[in-house]
């Protein structure tokens, strides 16, 4: 009995001079759990970083045929903008990562694009995109004056839009020019010496030219006061209808009203209803 009890001792010693105890062997094969946070607005508070798919979501949406200009763009800061606009535009992803960014030329178009090179001509580029925080990184988001700077890349090249895709009435140009020359020219399409249309008025063309785009339209509410009292999506539609005689779509409107609010020119805020109402700031 004594020999037992000595032995039995002297395995308690021996385990407390190794640091084990009776749960040892449970608490060294417990996992160690971390999370990745980052910073957020209030004392000392914190999110888990949200898991998106905008990449996936491009990846497979975007038809790199459609967009041939991006490939063919002269720098990386109009194929990073062109990105960011397709994203907006056609995919409502209001935002990238320069990762996101290189990743998408890389696979979808085939361009070497370094996250490097992207991030430094974005910080640039300050006055054509908006930079948010996002987690240790930023997300870039065109701003008008961006879209502005790919309006311009369209004017050199006329038969396309600012993404490098051909326009449908373009494409219908390009099929009449390929008629041969013997073909008879229409009465309408002749060109007078003065090197007018016949059966064309200047004024049409004029009333042509001067349409109002969305953003346009909406700034001229503001002015004439017509978002002094909040307005929904539907009613600014509506007005611009039947009242200013503008048939708008319901998306090109929303994204109107959405840089208004990022330039500061209109203030929103969710109903009960759940719809945004815009109101004049």
């Amino acid at each position: 009995m004594q020999e037992a009890a000595f032995n039995r001792a002297l395995e308690l010693l021996t385990a407390g001079s190794l640091g084990k105890g009776p749960d040892a062997d449970i608490a060294s094969a417990a996992p160690v759990r971390t999370a990745v946070r980052s910073k957020t607005s209030g004392k000392g508070a914190s999110a888990v970083l949200p898991n998106t798919d905008a990449v996936g979501t491009l990846l497979r949406g975007i038809n790199s045929t459609q967009h041939p200009g991006v490939a063919s763009a002269a720098t990386g800061l109009d194929r990073a903008l062109m990105i960011l606009k397709i994203a907006l535009d056609e995919h409502n992803i209001d935002g990238l990562a320069p990762s996101d960014i290189a990743k998408v030329l890389r696979d979808k178009f085939r361009v070497s694009a370094p996250d490097s090179a992207i991030r430094m001509a974005l910080t640039r580029a300050a006055k054509l995109v908006d930079r948010v925080p996002n987690g240790s990184g930023f997300l870039y988001r065109i701003m008008a004056p961006g879209e502005g700077h790919l309006a311009s890349l369209t004017n050199s090249n006329p038969t396309r839009d600012a993404l490098g895709a051909v326009s449908p009435l373009r494409k219908k140009a390009r099929r009449v020019g390929k008629i041969g020359a013997s073909s008879p020219v229409p009465e309408r399409d002749k060109v007078s010496p003065a090197g007018k249309k016949a059966g064309r008025p200047a004024a049409a063309a004029k009333r042509t030219s001067g349409q109002l785009g969305p953003k346009a339209a909406v700034l001229g509410l503001i002015a004439d006061k017509f978002f002094d009292a909040p307005k929904t999506g539907q009613a600014v539609q509506a007005h611009l209808k039947t009242r200013r005689g503008f048939t708008i779509g319901a998306d090109q409107l929303r994204l109107a009203l959405l840089r208004l609010v990022r330039e500061q020119a209109l203030d929103r805020e969710e109903n009960a209803d759940g719809d945004y109402e815009y109101k004049r700031r």
